[in-house]
C-alpha cells in the first residue's frame, strides 16, 4: 500500500490510524506539495452500498462545516471503485490517549478542551448535522501553538437533516454509536438531535474529570438498562477533589429526558465552567478601543484583582469581544463602550444573549450620548456609567450586576427543582393547571377520552424474592413507556406497581392512544432484542384499551389532607380488565374502540363477535408502527 498514488496526486507514505470504516494514511499531495491525511474505506466494506453511502456522507458533512474545531476535508473521490477522503493532517493525540496516560484531567483543562468541542458542535448543529459518535477517541488535541487546539473527528455515522422524505443511510431509526457514550434516546433509536451529542459530551466530561465512566457496565444489555434508568454517581464522591456544584451539573447534563438537559452547547459549557469554579471571582470583560483603558482598569481595581475578587478580560471592539465570550462562557459582567470600530457596543449587546444568557452588560458612554444609552437599555443593558468614569460608582454597579447574575443562576437551579416537583404531580392535574385557575382545575369535568392500561410482565413470580431486580425492571419499562405516551400527547394518570393508567383527550384521542400503544410495544420488543433475554424488557407488556366518557376529578379524604386528581368511569374499568386478561405482548381493544378505529389499524381477523379485539403490532403491522433498526458500533 505504501507508495500507492491516489487520484494521480496523493502518494501514500505511512498508515497513521484505523477505524471502523477504514484506514487513515499520511500522504503527500504532489501537486500542492503538502502533507495530507487520506482516509480509505476498508476493502471488506467497499461492496456494501450502505457503507459507501455513509462514507460519502461523512465527506459531505465535513465539507459543509467551517470551524477550526472540525477536521477539514480537502477532497473526495473514488479510485478503482473504492471511495477516499482527503483531509488536513493533524499532529498530536486524541483525548482517549491523554486519559489513558493521565487518568483524569484538571477541571480548568477539561473546560478549556470541551469549550472548543462545544463550539464545533454548535457550528455542526446550525447546519442540521448531528455527530452521533462523540467520544474521547474522536476528540483530537493538536500539538503546538499557544494553546491546545481540539478538533472533532470521524463524522462517519453523522446524521444530516434533509428536506427529503426518504430515510438517509444513517436515518434516525437506526441505533448506532459507541454504547458507553450513547444517550437514552439514541439507544431507543429516536431521531438524532444536538441534545444527544450533548449527552455524549457530558459522558466525556464526567470521564475526564473523574477518570471513570458514569455508566461503566461491560455487558451490553446491563449497560443499556443503566443508561436508561440509573442515576449519575455524584462526581464529587468519585473524585473528592471536585466541587460539589458539579453534582448538580451532571444531573442536568445526563438527565434521562432530553428536554431536562442543557438545550444548547453554549449553556452546557457555561454551566460546566461555573460549576468548576472554586472561588467567587467575578469575571468581567471590558470592551473599549481606547488603548489606555485596560491599564487604567488594572490600576484602579488592583486590590480586587490581587484578592481574586475580580478577573478582567479585555477586547478592543465588539467582534473581538464575541470571540472572547465564545472561549470564556463563564464571564459574569460585560463592560462595553458604545462607539467602537469594527463592531460597536449596541451590536455587541444584541449578540450576547445567545452566547451567555446569564451575562449582565454595563454600557459606558459620554454624558451627551443619552440617545444611544436609552437604545442600549431598551436592547437589554443592565445599567450604564458615563465618561469620565467614576470608578467608585463603577465598582458598585459591577457588584450589583454580579449579584443579579448569581440570583439568576440560582433561579435556573430552582427551575430544576420545580421539574422534580412536576414529576410527582398527576399529569391530568398538570394539564388542567396549565389551562385553568387552581380552583377550576380541581373541579370535576366530564370528558370524552381513551384509556390504556399498560401492564408490565413480572420477571419473577414473587417480586419479594428479588426486590432489586423487580424494581429495576419496572423502572426500565417506565422510562420507555412514559416518554412515548407523552410524545403522543397523552397523560400518565396513575402508576400502580406493574400497571400504568394513561389517558388521551381531545381531537383524535383514540388514534393517538392506539399509535402510542403500538409504538410502546415495538420499542420494548426492540430493546429486548438489543439488551438480551435476561434484560428487564424481555418479559414484555400487555395492554388494554377502551374509549368513552370519563370523569376527571379530585378524590380522597380531607382527613390527613390526602387527595389525588385522577380519572374514573366505566372505560377505565374495561381497559383494566382487558389488560389483565391479555397475554404478554398483546394489545386488547374494546369492541367500541375497535369499531371507531375503522380500517386504519390491523386487527386479528380470526376474532369474531362483540368481545375485545387483539390489535396487531408486530411484523404484520410494520406499515403502521415504525421500529428502530438495531445496529450498534463497538469501535
Amino acid at each position: 500500500m505504501r507508495g500507492r498514488v491516489i487520484a494521480g496526486k496523493y502518494e501514500l507514505q505511512r498508515q497513521v490510524g484505523q477505524g471502523g470504516m477504514g484506514m487513515v494514511w499520511e500522504a503527500q499531495d504532489t501537486t500542492l506539495r503538502r502533507a495530507v491525511a487520506v482516509k480509505l474505506m476498508s476493502p471488506d466494506q467497499v461492496s456494501s452500498a450502505s457503507f459507501r453511502a455513509r462514507f460519502e456522507r461523512e465527506a459531505q458533512a465535513l465539507a459543509r462545516i467551517r470551524s477550526e474545531h472540525i477536521v477539514q476535508v480537502h477532497d473526495y473521490g473514488v479510485e478503482d471503485g473504492a471511495p477516499y477522503i482527503v483531509m488536513e493532517l493533524l499532529a498530536g493525540e486524541d483525548l482517549e490517549a491523554r486519559l489513558q496516560r493521565e487518568g483524569k484531567l484538571s477541571a480548568s483543562l477539561v473546560v478549556q478542551l470541551l469549550r472548543q468541542v462545544a463550539n464545533g458542535l454548535t457550528e455542526a448543529s446550525l447546519l442540521g448535522i448531528v455527530h452521533r459518535d462523540l467520544k474521547p477517541a474522536n476528540l483530537f488535541i493538536v500539538a503546538g501553538g499557544a494553546r491546545e487546539l481540539v478538533k472533532l473527528l470521524d463524522f462517519g455515522v453523522a446524521w444530516m437533516r434533509t428536506t427529503r422524505d426518504a430515510p438517509s443511510p444513517t436515518s434516525g431509526r437506526t441505533v448506532i454509536g459507541t454504547p458507553h457514550y450513547m444517550s437514552p434516546e439514541q439507544v431507543r433509536g429516536r431521531e438524532p438531535s444536538l441534545l444527544g451529542d450533548l449527552w455524549s459530551l457530558g459522558v466525556v466530561a464526567y470521564q475526564a474529570l473523574t477518570g471513570q465512566l458514569p455508566f461503566p457496565e461491560g455487558h451490553l444489555g446491563s449497560l443499556i438498562v443503566s443508561i436508561c434508568i440509573d442515576p449519575v454517581p455524584p462526581p464529587s464522591v468519585v473524585n473528592p477533589e471536585l466541587p460539589k456544584a458539579l453534582d448538580g451539573f451532571f444531573e442536568i447534563a445526563l438527565a434521562k429526558q432530553p428536554d431536562a438537559r442543557f438545550q444548547s452547547a453554549t449553556s452546557f459549557i457555561e454551566a460546566l465552567a461555573s460549576a468548576c469554579k472554586t472561588t467567587t471571582t467575578t469575571t468581567i470583560l471590558a470592551v473599549d478601543d481606547e488603548p489606555d483603558m485596560a491599564h487604567l482598569i488594572k490600576m484602579r481595581f488592583r486590590k480586587q484583582i490581587r484578592s481574586a475578587t475580580y478577573r478582567f478580560l479585555f477586547a478592543e471592539n465588539g467582534q473581538a469581544a464575541l470571540e472572547i465570550l465564545r472561549q470564556n462562557p463563564d464571564v459574569d459582567v460585560l463592560l462595553s463602550d458604545i462607539n467602537m470600530p469594527v463592531m460597536d457596543g449596541l451590536t455587541l449587546l444584541e449578540h450576547t444573549p445567545e452566547l451567555s444568557p446569564f451575562l449582565r452588560t454595563i454600557m459606558v458612554s459620554a454624558y451627551g450620548d443619552m440617545g444611544n444609552i436609552r437604545r442600549a437599555m431598551n436592547v437589554g443593558a443592565f445599567d450604564f456609567v458615563v465618561k469620565p468614569i467614576d470608578f467608585g460608582d463603577l465598582d458598585t454597579t459591577i457588584k450589583k450586576a454580579a449579584r443579579t447574575v448569581t440570583e439568576h443562576r440560582a433561579m435556573a437551579s430552582s427551575d430544576g427543582e420545580n421539574k422534580v416537583l412536576r414529576k410527582l404531580a398527576s399529569s391530568v392535574l398538570l394539564r388542567r393547571l396549565s389551562a385553568l385557575e387552581l380552583d377550576a382545575a380541581l373541579g370535576t369535568e366530564l370528558i370524552e377520552a381513551t384509556v390504556a392500561v399498560i401492564v408490565i410482565s413480572r420477571p419473577h413470580d414473587d417480586p419479594t424474592e428479588h426486590p432489586d431486580i423487580y424494581a429495576r425492571a419496572l423502572n426500565a419499562n417506565y422510562e420507555v413507556i412514559v416518554p412515548v405516551v407523552q410524545q403522543h400527547n397523552g397523560m400518565v394518570d396513575t402508576i400502580f406497581t406493574e400497571e400504568i393508567v394513561c389517558a388521551w383527550t381531545g381531537s383524535g384521542h383514540l388514534e393517538r392512544a392506539l399509535d402510542a400503544c403500538g409504538a410502546v410495544c415495538k420499542e420494548v420488543a426492540n430493546l429486548a432484542e438489543l439488551a438480551g433475554q435476561d434484560s428487564p424488557y424481555s418479559p414484555g407488556l400487555s395492554i388494554g384499551v377502551a374509549t368513552g366518557r370519563l370523569l376527571s376529578t379530585c378524590v380522597g379524604s380531607s382527613v390527613g389532607g390526602r387527595f389525588t386528581y385522577t380519572i374514573v368511569g366505566p372505560p377505565l374499568g374495561e381497559a383494566l380488565n382487558l389488560a389483565r386478561v391479555a397475554q404478554r405482548g398483546d394489545i386488547y381493544v374494546s369492541h367500541i374502540a375497535r369499531r371507531q378505529a375503522g380500517n386504519r389499524y390491523p386487527f386479528d381477523d380470526a376474532q369474531v363477535g362483540s368481545g375485545p379485539m387483539r390489535m396487531l403490532w408486530g411484523q404484520a403491522a410494520d406499515r403502521v408502527f415504525e421500529s428502530p433498526t438495531i445496529e450498534v458500533s463497538t469501535t
